[in-house]
């Protein structure tokens, strides 16, 4: 399996996948974790984009950080987003045979936004 430059070593594996009704043709897979800088998983939502900004591959964090993305192989720009947390945006290559990326993301310095219920 390929390795991307990545910002941690370790890594695993887990949930989401390509979005629904898109052809990602032949689909590689990118796996990786996003967490804080001092190691703290985080829940976020990653989407990897081709050249032309076009949405290739989405996925979500597990409760350990983890993400399964799954795109056409290439070139992509993933861009990480998480409540109180600094979006980050990194180019990636996806291989044919998989690929490890892991993510970490600053505090934005603002709280998380909590949805109230009924508003």
């Amino acid at each position: 399996m390929q390795t991307s430059s990545g910002t941690n070593g370790a890594f695993s594996t887990a949930g989401a996948g390509a979005p629904r009704g898109r052809d990602t043709g032949s689909a590689a897979v990118l796996t990786g974790r996003v967490t804080t800088p001092d190691g703290r998983a985080v829940g976020a939502t990653l989407t990897a984009t081709d050249s032309g900004g076009t949405q290739i591959g989405r996925a979500r964090t597990d409760a350990e950080g983890s993400f399964t993305l799954r795109a056409r192989p290439g070139t992509a720009l993933l861009i990480c987003s998480a409540p109180g947390h600094a979006p980050r945006a990194e180019t990636v290559t996806i291989g044919v045979g998989g690929t490890r990326h892991d993510v970490v993301l600053e505090s934005s310095g603002r709280p998380a936004r909590t949805p109230v219920a009924g508003s």
